[in-house]
């Protein structure tokens, strides 16, 4: 074999290229167009509209009006499919026109298992929290005013507007308590329509309400509208409310997600039908005097 001559030129691997041709455009899909600002507006109003409604109702009552909830187990069903059915139309429609998606409704399972225990602790925090505002303002209204502790025994929300509380002595009315209308009716319902008020403040209003730090403002609003949702339990409960919602949105918020905010409110009710009956046995007289001058009041 000769080593002095040269190799033959070897063939091309990829053989000839081809002539060059002009690049075939592929028409991307179009970026989303922002939703107009009328929608969102009415959306918003849906919602708050389904909050207004019962608080405008809720503040007419007057002295021997029966609890918001009935006292019977086949009314509380009805009471229930009813409640739910009119949210999920009125959320349905507000959805629709504001085209809400998972991430906008915080919809998304975060920390697991930890979910369940840290409800829990949420839902004592929330109880103590609201608990110790309550008795401060109680006190510097009794130091400012200087209010007789018997003057101030209809200080507290009117639990017994909301629920009969012999009713929840039947065992079966009691579970239904704990379980579809404290987690369920309560819970997951009005989480929801926080969550969608938050969502619909943020994007009606990005410049306030906007972002992950607009969230946090946006608290305020809704839980302010939250509380007067809940004037059939008088002044001091549209209080206690406004800041338990506060905290609500709050733990929705921090979390990123609903599934916190609606067990705990979920833990929270259940706690306090759990305790109303215990409450009324141990201290008849005490809740005697309370729903006396509750009534006293309502009467003037």
């Amino acid at each position: 074999m000769s080593h002095g001559g040269t190799f033959p030129p070897l063939p091309p691997l990829l053989g000839t290229p081809p002539p060059s041709e002009p690049p075939v455009l592929v028409e991307s899909d179009p970026a989303p167009r922002p939703l107009a600002r009328w929608r969102l507006i009415v959306a918003l109003g849906i919602l708050a509209l389904y909050v207004i409604v019962p608080a405008v109702i809720g503040a007419g009552r007057t002295v021997g009006d029966a609890s918001v909830l009935p006292s019977s187990v086949a009314a509380v069903f009805v009471l229930c499919a009813w409640e739910l059915t009119l949210f999920a139309l009125a959320f349905s429609v507000a959805g629709v026109l504001a085209r809400f998606r998972t991430d906008d409704l915080r919809l998304r399972w975060r920390g697991g298992w930890w979910v369940l225990p840290r409800s829990i602790g949420w839902s004592l925090a929330l109880r103590l929290g609201v608990g110790v505002i309550l008795a401060g303002c109680l006190v510097i209204y009794r130091f400012v005013s200087g209010a007789s502790l018997e003057d101030l025994a209809g200080f507290r929300p009117e639990v017994e507007a909301m629920v009969d509380i012999d009713a929840l002595r039947n065992p079966v009315y009691m579970v239904l308590m704990l379980t579809v209308v404290s987690f369920v009716l309560a819970g997951l319902r009005e989480e929801l329509w926080r969550a969608g008020m938050i969502a619909l403040l943020g994007a009606a209003f990005p410049r306030v309400f906007g972002g992950d730090r607009g969230a946090w403002f946006a608290i305020i609003p809704v839980a302010l509208l939250f509380g007067l949702g809940h004037t059939a339990q008088g002044p001091v409960g549209v209080i206690a409310t406004t800041m338990l919602g506060i905290g609500l949105g709050a733990i929705m918020v921090f979390h990123r997600s609903i599934w916190d905010a609606v067990l705990a409110h979920g833990f929270f009710n259940a706690a306090t039908f759990a305790i109303l009956p215990w409450l009324s046995d141990q201290f008849p007289d005490i809740l005697a005097l309370l729903e006396h001058s509750s009534r006293a009041g309502l009467a003037v």
